[in-house]
């Protein structure tokens, strides 16, 4: 399954009806990104390892059966002009190249 083949809402319902996991999710656009980013250049930095963390992390929160917001579990990529802990933001610019 295509993660981009469905709308936040389907993936949403798949993720609290268990046929999906948020680990699932972010392997996938991890995935579509290796595949696509090298042509597009959409991303400056990833952060895998939090990111997988963050799934797993995620996918326990699932098994308790609480209703959860609509974008609890989906990816999200962050523009480079927001300052995120422990990231490089580089607001795109070279001169920029090193900020944490």
């Amino acid at each position: 399954m295509s993660l981009f083949n469905h709308t936040l809402q389907e993936l949403h319902n798949k993720l609290h009806a268990k046929e999906l996991s948020v680990q699932e999710l972010v392997d996938q656009s991890f995935q579509v990104i290796a595949e696509r980013d090298e042509r597009i250049g959409a991303f400056l930095t990833l952060n895998e390892e939090e990111a997988r963390n963050t799934a797993r992390r995620l996918d326990d929160k699932l098994v308790s059966g609480q209703p959860r917001g609509l974008l609890f579990g989906l990816p999200a990529g962050i523009k480079d002009n927001i300052v995120t802990e422990g990231l490089r933001t580089t607001c795109g610019s070279q001169f920029l190249a090193n900020f944490n």
